[in-house]
């Protein structure tokens, strides 16, 4: 009975796992609203988006009245009509209207010319100084470009004010590219009225000087038009 005994047997392997379960079946898209069949269907006219150039996803499921607003944004329309006999002259109602009789004259002009905008200063100028300057600049190139034509910003002083003009006023107007024009009078030479206690050569007290002195605008004959605008336009 010393003989060696059999080993013992290898237990059996385990079984193989289980396969993966499949993934869940996507999200159903929400119910469309009134009208959802018109709005399921993209029309060509259907925003794109900014990063792939793709109608977006959400676009779909807008009701058509939605769509039909968000189509309208951004849109350029007409300007309304005025109205051409509503207006007063000083002496009755009923009368055309300036703004119509502007449009008309403009709605003739032909492309190119030279303009003007115009700033009027009276006395030394202040700091800051002709604050909305960019905002204007930024109007005279855009009506270049619709007008293929030449505008300049305008600045009219007398010779006793462009004197007393320092050095940051003179590169200020550099700057911006204005055109700076000496002009003789803010008071028209033959004037025979102003109030009690005012006098020519006074800073203060009446605002004849500063809003005669756009008078001086006719004189700018070297230009198609020119439009004068006060310092806070």
């Amino acid at each position: 009975g010393g003989g060696a005994r059999a080993p013992a047997a290898a237990p059996p392997a385990p079984p193989p796992p289980p396969p993966p379960s499949p993934p869940p079946p996507p999200p159903s898209p929400p119910p469309a609203e009134e009208g959802g069949e018109e709005a399921a269907q993209a029309s060509d006219s259907t925003p794109k988006s900014s990063l792939s150039g793709e109608k977006p996803l959400v676009w779909r499921y807008q009701s058509s009245g939605v769509q039909a607003t968000i189509n309208e944004w951004h849109k350029d329309k007409p300007r309304p009509k005025v109205c051409n006999g509503c207006c007063h002259d000083g002496a009755k109602w009923g009368v055309p209207c300036f703004d119509t009789q502007l449009e008309a004259c403009a709605a003739k002009a032909k492309l190119g010319g030279r303009y003007a905008l115009v700033y009027g200063q009276v006395e030394k100028p202040n700091w800051p100084w002709l604050t909305f300057l960019p905002s204007l600049q930024k109007q005279a190139k855009l009506l270049e470009q619709r007008s293929q034509g030449t505008v300049d910003i305008v600045v009219i002083m007398l010779a006793k004010d462009i004197a007393k003009m320092d050095q940051r006023h003179r590169e200020y107007l550099e700057k911006y590219k204005v055109r700076l024009v000496e002009v003789p009078w803010s008071l028209p030479p033959d004037l025979r009225w102003w109030p009690d206690n005012w006098w020519p050569g006074k800073s203060d007290g009446w605002c004849g000087p500063q809003d005669l002195v756009r008078m001086q605008v006719f004189g700018l004959v070297d230009y198609d038009a020119a439009a004068f605008y006060d310092q806070d336009i």
